[in-house]
């Protein structure tokens, strides 16, 4: 059987494994800036008569 203090120094975490949910959110908000970034472009680009 496994000791506390053994279990504890084995299933030890880096800092960057706990921050994932940062790197999602960011990661996220980029890809929404650059999609509403390309619609605008590409809308205002395309000189479709009103």
């Amino acid at each position: 059987m496994l000791s506390a203090c053994h279990l504890k120094t084995t299933y030890k975490t880096h800092k960057t494994q706990r921050v994932g949910w940062l790197r999602a959110a960011v990661l996220g908000a980029n890809d929404g800036i650059v999609s509403t970034a390309s619609l605008v472009l590409g809308v205002a680009s395309s000189r479709a008569n009103s």
